[in-house]
């Protein structure tokens, strides 16, 4: 066989499953994906919510409004931080006083030790303090509709679920330059497509810290939040011993919204490198098709294999067709801010995370904050001296 026609068919091979991804993510997105279906609605029963703080970032004031704005008739908001000077503090008693008819409360928690996910620490001390039943894990850069509480403890009334979480759109503070706004790309049109492609091939296998909601019983079923401590993907982790209960678990669409926070090249590089490098030690085979998912990739790499031919112009121009058609509907299905001449950004966006795949392929050290954290081939954390 000759070398042009290897060429030929490599590159066909390519645009191929390129165009294969568009479709089955087009399908998906339309869709929504296998999300988990609320049962005939029952009446709300009272809710905890356990938020872990850790400093103030652009933003912060909106999630928190939205956490005090839910319209579920009785739940309380406890949060934590480990530092009993943080910031955030200050703006939580602000919205507070705001909310005067809310229950919360501010709870000073462990410092966490080495070789610990610290989100975990701060969740684990926050429990003993929630008076409800039912239990909702929400970080605090989430920002929520009014009707969250309601839509994410509904399925909790069938007893075969267990857990509900939900995928989430991209949030922008005022004012936000380049690198938030690629941040919220990463979210609101990879990350958010990513779910709802993997929920048609595995519907209960997810976890996200937007939101878990379960009941306490459930809960100490698992083993509790302690034994989520050595994990760095205890969101996706809960849900796992959830199922292994024998309890269903699942995804519900609920217009949350993350706020994006990196407003730095390193803070972007850092923070995505840490979610690719967890999806790669949970699932090593599947992070390796990852990149099917960057149309700009296989873009280039079909074109320099088939050259200017017709056939290399046709599948350009088709790919570049249904990316731009899945672009919009993926961001308007996230709920995510609208961002300006977002098109234009993607390429950059595909072939950042390209780079950030390929640097989090081989790292075993991934930035949390201020925290350096090391993780084994199965996710779990070792004890590290920074």
């Amino acid at each position: 066989m000759h070398a042009e026609t290897i060429l030929t068919v490599l590159g066909t091979l390519v645009y191929g499953v390129a165009l294969a991804y568009l479709l089955l993510a087009g399908a998906a997105v339309l869709g929504g994906g296998r999300a988990l279906r609320p049962p005939p609605s029952s009446p709300p029963e009272p809710v905890s919510v356990l938020v872990p703080l850790h400093g103030p970032f652009p933003g912060l004031d909106a999630c928190l409004e939205s956490l005090f704005g839910q319209d579920h008739p009785c739940f309380e908001l406890v949060f934590g931080t480990c530092d009993p000077h943080d910031p955030a503090l200050g703006a939580l008693e602000a919205v507070g006083r705001r909310h005067p008819a809310c229950p919360y409360r501010a709870v000073v928690t462990p410092v966490p030790p080495a070789g610990v996910n610290p989100k975990v620490v701060n969740l684990e001390a926050l429990e003993p303090h929630a008076r409800h039943e039912l239990l909702v894990l929400v970080d605090a850069d989430i920002v929520l509709a009014p009707d969250h509480l309601r839509r994410v403890t509904a399925p909790l009334h069938d007893p075969a679920t267990g857990l509900v979480t939900c995928p989430y759109g991209a949030a922008l503070p005022p004012r936000a330059g380049l690198w938030p706004r690629l941040a919220a790309l990463y979210i609101g049109d990879w990350f958010y497509t990513s779910v709802l492609v993997a929920s048609l091939v595995a519907p209960d296998a997810h976890g996200f810290g937007a939101t878990l909601a379960l009941r306490r019983a459930t809960l100490g079923a698992t083993g509790g939040l302690a034994a989520l401590r050595p994990v760095l993907a205890d969101d996706h982790e809960l849900a796992a011993r959830v199922r292994a209960l024998g309890l269903r678990t699942g995804i519900l669409e609920t217009r949350a919204r993350t706020m994006v926070t990196e407003t730095t090249f390193r803070e972007v590089w850092a923070h995505e490198k840490r979610w690719l490098g967890t999806i790669r030690a949970l699932d090593p085979w599947g992070y390796l098709g990852l990149p099917a998912g960057l149309t700009t990739v296989p873009l280039l790499l079909g074109l320099a294999l088939l050259g200017g031919t017709p056939l290399a112009w046709g599948g350009f121009g088709v790919l570049v067709l249904g990316r731009l058609v899945l672009h919009f509907c993926s961001w308007d299905r996230s709920r995510s801010d609208r961002i300006g001449a977002a098109v234009l950004l993607l390429p950059a966006r595909d072939l950042l995370t390209l780079a950030e795949w390929l640097a989090a392929l081989v790292a075993r050290r991934l930035r949390w904050k201020e925290s350096l954290l090391t993780i084994d081939g199965r996710g779990q954390l070792e004890d590290n001296d920074p």
